[in-house]
């Protein structure tokens, strides 16, 4: 089980997020995709940027982000994912279903 989760191809799951995203005309991009203990993801460099070709486009840049499975949502058979971050001076965290 160890093995596998520091095997795993984080750079091909790197992908896709970036891509999915550019499908939808917002621009991803993921500086580096780690693994993180307790179990979950760590993701440095994120920058989201939504409707490109407006001058007026929207940015976030996210220091760190943390994402790890919401542990009692497994057992219901439902999708949560718990997330942290920093970005600019401040603190981003909260829950996605």
């Amino acid at each position: 089980m160890v093995c596998m989760y520091m095997l795993f191809p984080y750079d091909a799951l790197q992908q896709r997020p970036m891509e999915w995203a550019s499908q939808h005309g917002t621009q991803l991009v993921l500086t580096r995709l780690r693994p993180m203990f307790p179990p979950g993801l760590r993701a440095e460099g994120v920058r989201l940027q939504v409707d490109q070709l407006s001058p007026n486009d929207a940015t976030l840049d996210i220091e760190t982000l943390r994402l790890y499975p919401g542990w009692l949502a497994l057992l219901s058979r439902t999708m949560q994912v718990r997330f942290e971050g920093r970005l600019y001076s401040g603190h981003l965290e909260g829950e996605a279903r």
